[in-house]
């Protein structure tokens, strides 16, 4: 990229539109102007439609090639198969691709429809574009047909063994439909862990680019943000050879960045993918992404992180505490803060066990001291 920005978030997460998030066309019929060049920067103009039915013009700068993404997080979980995953962070994990993703035009490198603070777990299917899923439909209650995009091949490592066994192949229907099987069907999965009760029934390739998937009756929501907007397609003969692909030098998906090194407890690496499918939805003729790689530092000592912060080693903090923010915004003001609403945490009491003071349902004494929990709460404060 152009310029170097670094993103502060008071709390919650942020999602790397500008540099990796892959979209489609910005929107079909939109009024887009000749290029211009500004300050000796490529300029262009585009209108688009937003979700309520309203326009905006778009200003955008064409982005230059090149440059390091660095992140830090606290302690290395390593986790690199979706399929062996309970955190929802790590869906889709870089390296992978799902069927539908975010579409970047509709967020803070667009309409601002969205900031993508949680990804594709907004809620809104009309935020997401079809990414390995070209469109879908929904047949009746329990089907919905999805088409799955031509000419995407999973990435192509020299330097990997898992990646030549691949051989850069075409991804098909039965890639999808293998995916989703699998996911489903391992118990400690993040879609079999958290939404055992919208289990997906089936999923099936109808032929070498359409995929139909049956689904509980009017359960489509769930599928197209859970299933189809959060299941990473992965490569069914790497599985099939080594059994998963827990071992990082196994990881082989199609996403923008290809995983090539990782020390644990240090560092992780990934490498721009030049053969990804999609491109710039402002400048379709340039293919995403543009930075070369994205590092993940492992620094568990919180002071560290803000000393790595404050001296440009990482680009980027996911969350700093109210006063850490207000010093970083009088010390350092040219560091550019977001500030974003957090996660909720809701304190709840098992009901499974009669011998709590406030499970059995049908007791008096029970249901006054549920009563008096409720009061002791100072919603006020909250």
């Amino acid at each position: 990229m152009k310029k170097k920005i670094v993103w502060m978030v008071v709390s919650g997460l942020m999602a790397l539109s500008l540099v990796m998030a892959a979209c489609g066309q910005a929107e079909e019929g939109g009024d887009v102007a000749e290029e211009e060049v500004v300050d000796g920067a490529v300029m262009k103009r585009v209108t688009v439609t937003k979700m309520d039915g309203t326009s905006m013009v778009i200003t955008t700068e064409r982005p230059e090639y090149g440059g390091t993404l660095t992140r830090s997080v606290t302690s290395d979980r390593g986790e690199f198969d979706p399929g062996h995953s309970r955190n929802p962070g790590l869906q889709p994990p870089m390296g992978f691709d799902v069927l539908l993703d975010g579409d970047m035009t509709r967020g803070p490198a667009g309409t601002h429809e969205t900031d993508w603070d949680r990804g594709n777990f907004m809620g809104y299917v009309g935020l997401l574009r079809g990414s390995l899923a070209e469109s879908y439909e929904i047949i009746d209650d329990e089907t919905i047909i999805f088409k799955i995009r031509q000419g995407v091949h999973f990435a192509l490592n020299p330097d990997s063994e898992a990646s030549v066994l691949v051989n850069g192949r075409e991804m098909t229907a039965e890639d999808v439909a293998y995916s989703f099987e699998r996911q489903w069907s391992i118990p400690g999965s993040y879609h079999s862990y958290n939404h055992s009760n919208q289990r997906m029934q089936s999923a099936t390739a109808l032929d070498k680019f359409t995929l139909e998937m049956k689904i509980l009756p009017n359960e489509h929501g769930i599928h197209l943000l859970q299933t189809a907007g959060r299941l990473s397609v992965v490569a069914r003969e790497v599985i099939e050879k080594y059994g998963d692909m827990k071992d990082w030098k196994n990881v082989v998906g199609t996403g923008a960045f290809m995983l090539t090194d990782h020390i644990p407890e240090s560092i992780r690496v990934y490498s721009r993918n030049p053969n990804y499918f999609d491109m710039d939805p402002w400048f379709p003729e340039n293919r995403l992404p543009y930075i070369d790689a994205v590092k993940v530092l492992v620094i568990p000592d919180r002071s560290t992180i803000l000393a790595a912060l404050r001296t440009g080693k990482i680009d980027e903090l996911r969350s700093l505490s109210w006063d850490e923010a207000e010093l970083f915004q009088k010390d350092y003001p040219a560091i550019i803060q977001k500030k974003k609403l957090g996660s909720t945490a809701a304190p709840a009491g098992r009901m499974d066990n009669p011998d709590l003071p406030w499970a059995p349902q049908d007791d008096a004494n029970a249901l006054k001291v549920r009563r008096a929990l409720n009061l002791a709460i100072d919603k006020q404060e909250i």
